[in-house]
């Protein structure tokens, strides 16, 4: 119910818990926008990298690179399959969901985990992300 007291808000947080670092939540926000498309481009040109950024952001731009591949082939298959009458529409409509359900899932994956603080590993991506080369 909005407007309710809860008498819990104002206890202060636990001993031994430590204060919020604002550099890491930057850096996690950073880590965690590398899977949202182009905008993996901030986190490679960020200022400052930790190797925790560093690795969302090699990942992130793998991501964006199959992405852009995936939805080349998807023009190619319109553009010769998708002209057959009942059957190019079908395969179109299969392969074009099927592909932004698996990147939508894996981007929400890659998200969740960076903002969480985790260095998640994707299976196969992670062979050519530690390829990219991101400097400091």
């Amino acid at each position: 119910m909005p407007g309710r007291y809860d008498p819990l808000e104002d206890l202060p947080p636990p001993k031994g818990t430590p204060a919020p670092d604002p550099e890491a939540a930057r850096q996690q926000w950073l880590a965690a926008l590398a899977y949202a498309g182009p905008l993996c481009l901030l986190a490679i040109f960020a200022r400052r990298k930790t190797p925790f950024l560093r690795w969302h952001a090699q990942q992130g731009f793998v991501l964006l690179f199959l992405e852009a591949l995936a939805f080349a082939l998807v023009i190619i298959v319109q553009a010769t399959i998708g002209r057959i009458p009942v059957l190019g529409l079908l395969v179109e409509i299969v392969l074009k969901l099927a592909v932004f359900v698996l990147f939508l899932l894996l981007s929400v994956i890659g998200f969740v985990k960076a903002l969480a603080g985790e260095e998640f590993r994707f299976p196969v991506i992670d062979e050519y992300a530690e390829r990219v080369p991101i400097h400091d």
